[in-house]
């Protein structure tokens, strides 16, 4: 039999075939590419092949025996298939020698759009092909020459014009995965085929579904800002936020607000060359070490004064921690390319970050700024609203998520240009006398307010003004609310993350709590699951001696029930020494535990740090609560320091076990963050550019 089953085209076959004792089944392709042949006798065969063409199919059969024969056969077509807003290639790999008709796509009924392009192809063999369509509306829409995609890459693009040509093609080497998808936002005022305007918008996530940063809000006039030192400032050309995606959610959106460098928000210099680089990457253990990219976007392909959408899809199995949060990196960087801040752009980007999951900022420092053209809260003459007239209220808020144990947060600031500061007055077109900051507990208490915020900030005259506080959260964890309030416009403020000497603590733009990145348990979980404590078994509480005899207090876990037994504690009343080693013994026990079995999930418990601590390592706090145990022989005994001590042991403890880690590094030298002095020649043209 001749079985053509793609009109000549190329295709993917597939079959199933059964046959008893000398039946016989022959698969034979005439095309010069696919001289394959199958033959099978006497068995269960299930075959996928690629052919183009013609394909020669033979079956035979005895006289003694019945036979199933063929039960199924079936041809995919190759192709590249557009349906609407996205296109792909089919079937997976993609056969070889592969060059279809190019295919038209008007995804945005002849209006712009942005796009991206996931692909997988041999490097320099396979490509994906993208011709731009001119069209009459208007006649100064441009059109960028071929484009030629090959390798496994991910491609960010703009087109304002009557959709493109697309086409692959693949040569006779080695097989491509191809074009995994190719889809399209629109966005704008768009024309149909008539000439009649139509309104398309790209996806938008509403504000109350929506987390942000530093706000959702389009006309509230509150941005993020890249800067340079040539602003009068504290240069900012890098910020990294994460977005926090919950276990259970299949999707998840991250969009920006006015990510382009025009007017009214952002201020180029004729001499800028630098670029704004938003890139997405997975990052499972929320620590800076991820490197599996999901988008890559530029200044030049987003929108003025509006949201662009920069990912909006599937979450990522890159992404995934072992307990099924999954967690991606938000860098924003301004520089050449992605991967390189220049601290001296004469560039000020002001932009926003919107998702549908957690917004986060948990390492590093930010610049933020206010822009409007009328209202209380303006600067005298101000630029950078050119007429723009927003909501502005003169307030900034930050949530920090503290965690229950006494600590202090040192919250740092630069270049608030307060007009009173003793050491560097404030010298900015929003530098006022009434800025100041106010720190509330999470019952909306307020706490500490700071009316002498720092002064003027300016590295390229050689003035540093960067100011600590410390607040005691007095063991009230929570989300601590950061206030900023009267801000003017024109004035651009940098905040560092705050910390408890030195580690840093998450701060959000609401009162939400982070996400856990562990899969340890607490020691509830451990009590009433003995069938996941046994084969974790033994586990040795304390320390022992040469001979494996426990010392003081310690005690040798070989059994679920004497496990359980810990869990529950003495019943009735006890002493407070023996009452605080018995629920140190508790959070230990669960810790250990914790550590031998997220171990199995490829998770390095032991080295991560106690979240909202000093420099706190889970594996040296065991140790010290090892040593503690076997150093009291009657708990009994202990004085009230000691029993605190112990309390203070097994709160930190306890926190472990409820997920209270963190795998970001801590800054130990933070100074060397804060205090950077750019190496640079004042000696060349001045350059007018607006203070901040």
């Amino acid at each position: 039999m001749d079985w053509q089953p793609c009109d000549g085209s190329c295709y993917n076959w597939s079959t199933e075939f059964f046959m008893y004792e000398d039946g016989w089944a022959l698969f034979e392709s005439q095309d010069p590419h696919y001289t394959t042949q199958i033959s099978w006798v006497d068995g269960y065969y299930k075959e996928t092949e690629p052919a183009c063409g013609r394909l020669d199919i033979e079956v035979g059969t005895t006289q003694y025996w019945g036979v199933w024969g063929i039960s199924g056969l079936r041809a995919l077509c190759s192709g590249l298939y557009c349906h609407g807003t996205e296109c792909f290639t089919g079937p997976r790999p993609m056969v070889n020698n592969f060059d279809a008709d190019y295919v038209h796509w008007n995804p945005c009924n002849y209006g712009p759009f942005r796009y991206v392009a996931e692909y997988d192809f041999e490097e320099e063999k396979d490509y994906l092909h993208l011709h731009c369509i001119y069209h009459p509306w208007p006649e100064h829409w441009e059109c960028p020459e071929r484009e030629r995609l090959t390798g496994n890459r991910i491609y960010t693009g703009y087109y304002d014009a009557a959709g493109m040509f697309i086409n692959v093609i693949t040569d006779e080497t080695e097989r491509s995965a191809g074009l995994k998808s190719l889809r399209a936002e629109c966005e704008g005022v768009t024309r149909t085929a008539d000439g009649e305007e139509v309104w398309v918008g790209a996806p938008m996530i509403p504000c109350e579904d929506a987390s942000q940063f530093p706000s959702c809000d389009p006309n509230d006039g509150k941005f993020l800002n890249l800067s340079g030192i040539g602003f009068a400032t504290h240069p900012s050309t890098k910020i990294t936020l994460y977005i926090e995606v919950e276990a259970g959610e299949e999707e998840f959106s991250v969009e920006i607000f006015d990510g382009d460098h025009e007017p009214p928000f952002d201020y180029t210099h004729i001499s800028n060359t630098n670029r704004t680089c938003f890139r997405l990457t997975a990052d499972l253990w929320q620590n800076g070490t991820g490197s599996y990219v999901i988008r890559e976007m530029y200044n030049d392909s987003m929108s003025n004064n509006a949201f662009t959408t920069l990912y909006s899809g599937p979450v990522h199995d890159q992404a995934m921690n072992p307990n099924h949060n999954y967690f991606y990196r938000l860098d924003i960087v301004s520089g050449p390319d992605c991967d390189t801040p220049d601290d001296i752009p004469l560039l000020m980007n002001s932009f926003k970050v919107r998702s549908s999951s957690q917004v986060s900022l948990i390492s590093g420092g930010i610049n933020f700024r206010a822009s409007d053209a009328s209202g209380p809260y303006i600067a005298p003459n101000p630029w950078s609203a050119a007429g723009e007239d927003t909501d502005f209220d003169g307030a900034f808020d930050f949530f920090i998520d503290v965690p229950e144990w006494d600590i202090s947060l040192y919250l740092q600031d630069a270049d608030a240009d307060y007009l009173l500061d003793e050491s560097a007055p404030g010298n900015a077109m929003g530098a006022n006398k009434s800025i100041l900051f106010v720190v509330y507990d999470p019952d909306g208490k307020r706490k500490y307010t700071n009316f002498d915020p720092s002064g003027d900030h300016d590295e390229l005259a050689g003035v540093y003004d960067i100011e600590a506080i410390g607040v005691s959260t007095g063991r009230v964890g929570g989300s601590w609310r950061w206030r900023w309030e009267n801000v003017w416009t024109e004035n651009e403020i940098r905040i560092w993350t705050p910390t408890s000497s030195p580690a840093a603590f998450n701060v959000y733009s609401a009162p939400v709590r982070r996400l856990s990145v562990t899969s340890a348990r607490s020691k509830g979980y451990w009590k009433n699951h003995s069938e996941a404590v046994a084969p974790l078994l033994p586990v040795l509480l304390g320390q022992q001696d040469i001979s494996g005899t426990p010392i003081g207090s310690s005690i040798l876990v070989t059994s679920t029930q004497q496990a359980r037994d810990i869990f529950v504690g003495t019943h009735g009343h006890v002493d407070r020494g023996t009452r605080a080693m018995e629920h140190l013994l508790m959070q230990l026990l669960a810790a250990k535990l914790n550590v031998k079995a997220v171990l199995e999930l490829g998770e390095q418990l032991e080295s991560a740090y106690v979240y909202g601590s000093s420099d706190l390592v889970v594996g040296e706090v065991i140790n010290d609560a090892d040593v503690a145990v076997a150093g009291v022989s009657d708990p009994s005994t202990l004085s009230n320091p000691e029993i605190v001590e112990l309390r203070d042991r097994l709160s930190i403890l306890d926190a472990i076990n409820n997920g209270g880690v963190t795998y970001m590094q801590p800054i130990f030298d933070r100074d060397l963050e804060i205090n950077h002095v750019p190496s640079l020649s004042t000696s060349g043209p001045v350059i007018d550019v607006p203070r901040e």
